[in-house]
């Protein structure tokens, strides 16, 4: 519910693709290095997980959930 009503706030977030691992269906996973130096497991769609296999770095975009808490919402490869 939180992420079907989610609103873009226009922010995101750079950090750099780990490794992508394949998942369940179309989730997959991307592990991370946040800009802060800790690393987080992402569940991603299949396409963006698959954008996302030769890079080194990624945008992710965040939205402000219905619940009022942010969420990572989108995921794209960061093009120089």
């Amino acid at each position: 519910l939180n992420r079907a009503y989610s609103t873009p706030t226009g922010r995101t977030v750079t950090a750099a693709v780990e490794s992508v691992e394949d998942g369940r269906g179309d989730r997959w996973h991307v592990t991370a290095k946040m800009p802060d130096g800790t690393y987080q497991r992402l569940l991603v769609p299949e396409a963006a997980a698959k954008s996302l296999r030769e890079e080194t770095a990624m945008r992710i975009g965040v939205a402000h959930g219905l619940l009022g808490y942010d969420l990572f919402a989108t995921f794209a490869p960061l093009k120089p």
